[in-house]
């Protein structure tokens, strides 16, 4: 991982969907063909934390880019769910993981 930084410091500096690049680190990390290699069996996402344009996935969600390259996960919010999305309302404390 450590030999990841220089790419991370030059190059995850865009974003398509997350709120700061977050999504540029995420394809150096898991879809770049430097990156970890993640198996296709593996591809599974889980996110805390969204926040839902008009109740639809986009802007601020950093697994959005993610499952636009198929794969697949589930999303937790406080304020938001939509099931059919695979975003589910729920608070997550240290007590309930």
């Amino acid at each position: 991982l450590s030999a990841m930084l220089p790419k991370l410091q030059r190059y995850a500096n865009w974003g398509w969907y997350s709120q700061w690049n977050q999504d540029s680190v995420l394809h150096l990390l898991l879809v770049h063909p430097e990156g970890l290699r993640t198996p296709q069996s593996s591809r599974f996402f889980v996110e805390f934390g969204f926040r839902p344009l008009e109740s639809k996935l986009g802007p601020d969600s950093n697994s959005q880019y993610l499952e636009r390259l198929g794969w697949q996960g589930v999303r937790f919010d406080v304020d938001h769910e939509v099931p059919s999305r695979g975003l589910w309302q729920q608070r997550i404390t240290a007590e309930n993981v």
